[in-house]
Formats: structure tokens, C-alpha cells, sequence
């Protein structure tokens, strides 16, 4: 499963097989979350916390019913007053889900709906660092149960907002082309997972620098924001649309919408 299948086919998993993961399974996931990085900055923080490990033995989730059987959480932990930390955090943690995904496991982001007290690896954070999401990942239960389908349903989760609500060219009234080098990168953003299924990201395209904004500020919109930058920065690399992530002065913004950063292909000239 390549990158574009793993962001394209993943679903939120909220029902589990309760079998412990095999350890080299273990292994690989603290691999790839001591790998994450995000060209954001701020002071973030992820753990794995599963049953068995060496720092609890007797952990036991508590999700509050949403999540059944899962034995495996990555912990998600920002400074909640950086904006910058969020997108991180949201960025990082994303790249640990995509891949996690690549070796067909299911994953689900958990924001208020977990209790925090059972997650005690997030006594390891550093000062400033709160524990404000967690992600589930194991083998998806053969079968989905009541709670995932019904989450789905309240989530509007198999509903997205088409790309011409979200993406646009030079002004935020010019769809984006089908034909537009950027239309790919952009549609993986699109497939991101959002709270609520929200999709707070917008995008406004000028030849080889991409603006990008959110629809919502507050909650997780910062979050989710990092979530999907993070697919539209491995969708750019994909496509051979190398670049960087830096953050303008002064940016022409729609009314309702703020500003978050911009994206430069290499070689951009302004």
C-alpha cells in the first residue's frame, strides 16, 4: 500500500481485535513516532502507552464507550495556548497514523472523548505539554459493531465537502482547475480526518505558492489543520513538488477565514 492508498482508504477504526499487537509490531510503531517531525516548531510531545508495556502493565483505556478492544494508544501532547504547537502536533502525528495505516492497521483520533487519568505515559511530558488527544491503532474487529457506524453517521464522516468549497486559484471565487499540479496534493488534504468531520482547511493556489487557511478556529481546528497539511505535504512529495512550509507577513484573507501558512515549491520566486 503506497501513501496515496493508505490516506484514501483509511477510515476511523473505533472497534477493535483485543489481542495484543506482536511486539515487532510495538516496535515498529515507537519507530515510526521518534521519527515524526514538523516544520511548525512549539513544544510537543508524543508516547505510546499500550497493555503490557514497561511503564504501566495494567493500563487500562477509558474511552468513554467510543472505543472497544483497542490495548494500544499513541498519547498527543502540545502546549494548548501555541497555535504552532498544535499544527505540530496534528502534523507529527498524522505521519505515525499514515504509516500506521501503510501496514493496515486502523487508527482513530480521540480529542475530548478519553479519560485522561487512565493515559499515564503523559506524566513523562515535559513542563507546558498537556495531553489533549490520543490516537487508538490496532487489527480492526472483523466486524465494525453499532458505536463505529453510528459515530460514523453522527460525524457525517462518509460526507466531505467537495474541492470546489475548499481549494481555488489566485481568489477564493476561482475553482481549482483539474488540471491545476496542485489538484492532487489538495485532495489528499481533503481526505484528512477532522473533529466532526469539519474539514476546517482552505486553500488558495498562486502558481507555485500555496496559501492555506482555517474555516474555524478554537477546539481542534489546529489540529486538524496540521492533520492535513501533513497529507498534503507527503501528497506535494508524491507528485515531485518539493518545497517548505513558512509563514507570510501579510496575506490577502477572505472574510470568516484565518490565515495559517504557505507553502513554496522549490525554487519559488516572488
Amino acid at each position: 500500500m503506497n501513501v496515496k492508498e493508505a490516506i484514501e482508504k483509511r477510515k476511523s477504526v473505533r472497534n477493535y481485535d483485543s489481542r495484543p499487537l506482536p511486539d515487532e509490531t510495538i516496535g515498529k510503531l515507537r519507530e515510526f513516532m521518534e521519527e515524526a517531525e514538523s516544520p511548525f516548531g512549539g513544544k510537543w510531545q508524543l508516547a505510546l502507552q499500550y497493555e503490557g508495556d514497561e511503564f504501566d502493565p495494567s493500563f487500562s483505556p477509558g474511552t468513554y464507550g467510543v472505543i472497544h478492544g483497542a490495548k494500544t494508544y499513541f498519547l498527543v501532547g502540545h502546549d494548548p495556548e501555541d497555535i504552532n504547537a498544535a499544527l505540530s502536533a496534528g502534523y507529527a502525528m498524522e505521519d505515525v497514523v499514515v504509516k500506521a495505516t501503510m501496514m493496515k492497521l486502523g487508527t482513530c483520533w480521540l480529542g475530548g472523548t478519553f479519560r485522561k487519568s487512565a493515559f499515564t505515559a503523559a506524566e513523562n511530558f515535559e513542563e507546558d505539554v498537556k495531553l489533549l488527544e490520543v490516537v487508538a491503532v490496532g487489527q480492526a474487529a472483523k466486524r465494525s459493531g453499532m458505536m463505529n457506524s453510528l459515530m460514523r453517521t453522527m460525524a457525517g464522516s462518509s460526507r466531505r465537502k467537495p474541492v470546489e468549497e475548499l481549494f481555488f486559484e489566485t481568489q477564493p471565487c476561482r475553482y481549482l482547475g483539474v488540471g491545476n499540479r496542485w489538484r492532487r496534493p489538495l485532495e489528499l488534504m481533503r481526505w484528512a480526518p477532522s473533529s466532526n468531520n469539519s474539514q476546517p482547511w482552505r486553500a488558495i493556489v498562486h502558481g507555485d505558492r500555496v496559501d492555506f487557511f482555517t474555516a474555524r478556529e478554537g477546539d481542534m481546528a489546529y489540529i486538524d489543520m496540521g492533520i492535513g497539511l501533513r497529507h498534503f505535504s507527503l501528497g506535494a512529495n508524491d507528485a515531485g513538488l518539493h518545497g517548505e512550509f513558512r509563514k507570510m507577513e501579510s496575506v490577502p484573507t477572505p472574510d470568516d477565514w484565518v490565515y495559517v501558512t504557505s507553502f513554496f515549491r522549490d525554487g519559488y520566486d516572488d
